[in-house]
């Protein structure tokens, strides 16, 4: 169940990825001075990362534990 545990993971970092991406594009676009104005690929963008975190968390909760005796 190594692999549960590793794509849990991975869909983690994902989605941290893809949020800090999503938001900042933006910032650093500079096109609303400063503020973040996410348009709706952006909004798009930001929810699938929140849905990868959310797999991910998932997936590590499920994984059976082989450290317990």
């Amino acid at each position: 169940m190594a692999k549960k545990r590793s794509l849990g993971v991975v869909l983690i970092i994902l989605g941290v990825l893809v949020n800090n991406y999503a938001y900042m594009t933006d910032i650093a676009g500079n096109s609303h001075e400063g503020m973040i104005y996410m348009g709706p690929r952006g909004i798009v963008a930001a929810l699938l990362g929140l849905v990868a975190i959310a797999l991910g968390v998932v997936l590590l909760l499920r994984a059976p534990n082989h450290n317990a005796s």
